[in-house]
């Protein structure tokens, strides 16, 4: 994903939950657009340490431009769908067991 002409890497990691639970201080559980823009940083920030994007900094960039938003939700529709088909596959081992 581009933001500002730079280059981040998006990946969907315990560390980035972690990051998520730790600054809103509640269990994992998106369940508004403030939730969703904290867990996308927390996805930046889990996937590029070496970054020193901050919050203010990543809300003006989305605030620029909205599509980085849309981007992010079709990275978690792809993230999601990649996790059901790995339980569906783990599902058809143990019946065939």
């Amino acid at each position: 994903m581009t933001i500002n002409n730079k280059e981040y890497r998006l990946k969907y990691t315990f560390r980035a939950l972690m990051l998520f639970e730790q600054i809103t201080n509640k269990m994992f559980n998106i369940e508004s657009l403030s939730d969703e823009l904290v867990f996308f940083y927390c996805i930046l920030l889990a996937s590029n340490p070496d970054d020193t994007m901050t919050f203010d900094e990543f809300m003006d960039s989305v605030d620029d431009n909205p599509t980085l938003l849309v981007q992010f939700q079709q990275f978690l529709a792809d993230e999601a769908s990649k996790r059901n088909v790995y339980g569906k596959v783990e599902d058809n081992e143990k019946k065939s067991l």
